[in-house]
């Protein structure tokens, strides 16, 4: 008897075995209490960019959101939840608290539209009507207007008469050289880009007494180059000390540098006006320290007061001078890029309509163009303008409403503008209100909203 009972169950197992073998891996998983939410949509008719927004699941923290912000101003009062579960049997039911309706969780159908101005509790009940799960849905839309320009006074800087700020390498740290006239003196303060409003003094030996030409000081291949209204060039590898350069012709302008050219195998440049028996021309520096001289300079080209960039254009390093004063002490508005330091062409007529002519132009390259800020004209009167070129400085347009100085920033010229390509912020360091005077002494920080966004 016992046997048969034996062979009775061995016989039942063995015909319950192929049915559970070959049972849906997805039925045993339906019949897990499971609440939680797998995927999450939202849309509205009127609201086009809602239904392409991809909304990140954070399973572990209980979070619905979207990385990437709405458009500013999008408004998602009314919008339509699409919501899929884990499990495919479904949930007992949700319940939501719209934050910005109430404060006490209501039965959600499924398909009434629902309010995301503020964040949506949402919690999930299993279909055994005991596990449940929390969210917090929120959408992301940016509170600002993306394309404009925020700007700060974030510092007062030393008084001076006189003021140049250059961006400068030392020891792997990214600093500021503030470089400060007084009296005849020449003083050096430097910060951390990273802590511009903190400043240490560094003595500086070696530069003739209120000879410099300060606007003009640039670095060449670690090396920095200033120089003299005599006509002499002082260098220095460390920004403190100083002298003169021996093998230097007589300088008229530093015009700036051309960076080195990989691919086409173009060396780099610091481009200078020299003075050869009265007659002025092009002259460039390699870095093995020799000197090509070049033509004759063209009519009406700059000598001073220009505003200076290097920058790459079409796989080229080029660079770019904007407005000055000519040999003539003429005003210009043109613009004349080079290549090597000594050929020169002008991409900006004159007669071309945009800036005045003008003399301490700010110009940088910022947001995939090149910014122009202020200046000063003929008849003293300073400007607090931006102008903006999109095919590098052949043309030039005033900026719209989103992209302009603040009504308590002074116009002015000659201020330092520097970009930190860190956090895309836009530094303007000081500035003149006219030709003379004192330096205003102010440190402005300006950033396109939308240059700061996470990515």
């Amino acid at each position: 008897m016992k046997n048969k009972i034996v062979l009775f169950l061995t016989g039942c197992l063995t015909l319950l075995l192929p049915s559970c073998l070959g049972s849906d891996s997805e039925y045993e998983l339906d019949l897990v209490p499971d609440s939680q939410i797998s995927s999450f949509r939202l849309s509205h008719d009127s609201i086009p960019v809602l239904s392409s927004t991809k909304f990140i699941i954070d399973q572990i923290n209980g979070r619905i959101f979207n990385h990437d912000s709405l458009p500013y101003g999008t408004k998602v009062e009314e919008v339509v939840a699409t919501i899929e579960y884990s499990t495919t049997i479904g949930v007992s039911s949700i319940k939501v608290m719209q934050s910005a309706v109430n404060d006490s969780l209501t039965i959600w159908n499924g398909t009434d539209s629902l309010n995301f101005s503020d964040k949506v509790l949402m919690v999930v009940t299993a279909f055994n009507g005991i596990n449940t799960k929390e969210y917090t849905a929120q959408v992301n839309i940016h509170q600002v207007v993306p394309d404009s320009m925020v700007w700060n006074n974030i510092a007062s800087l030393t008084s001076a008469e006189e003021r140049k700020v250059i961006p400068v390498v030392d020891g792997g740290n990214e600093y500021f050289y503030m470089y400060l006239a007084n009296g005849g003196a020449y003083k050096l303060e430097r910060a951390l880009v990273s802590n511009p409003t903190a400043w240490t003094s560094v003595d500086v030996n070696g530069l003739p007494s209120g000879q410099l030409i300060l606007s003009q000081i640039v670095d060449y291949e670690g090396t920095l180059y200033a120089p003299a209204k005599t006509g002499e060039l002082y260098r220095s590898t460390n920004g403190a000390d100083w002298s003169a350069v021996s093998n230097a012709p007589s300088i008229v302008s530093i015009l700036g540098i051309v960076k080195e050219e990989t691919v086409a195998r173009r060396p780099s440049a610091l481009a200078a006006i020299i003075n050869k028996n009265g007659s002025l021309h092009f002259a460039s520096l390699n870095k093995d320290g020799e000197w090509i001289e070049g033509n004759v300079i063209h009519n009406g080209f700059p000598i001073s007061g220009f505003g200076a960039i290097s920058h790459n254009s079409m796989f080229r390093e080029h660079l770019l001078l904007v407005g000055g004063r000519n040999a003539e002490n003429t005003l210009v508005n043109t613009a004349w890029a080079t290549m090597d330091g000594r050929s020169w062409a002008v991409i900006k007529e004159s007669s071309s309509t945009s800036f005045e002519a003008s003399e301490g132009l700010s110009v940088v390259e910022y947001d995939d163009a090149l910014f122009l800020v202020g200046g000063v004209d003929s008849s003293g009167k300073a400007y607090k303008d931006i102008y903006l070129s999109k095919d590098r400085g052949i043309t030039w347009t005033k900026t719209s409403s989103l992209v302009l100085m603040p009504d308590e920033f002074k116009a002015r010229a000659f201020a330092s503008a520097i970009v930190d390509k860190n956090t895309n912020n836009l530094f303007l360091f000081g500035g003149k209100e006219r030709n003379s005077g004192n330096d205003l002494g102010d440190l402005w920080v300006g950033r396109i909203n939308r240059l700061g966004f996470e990515k």
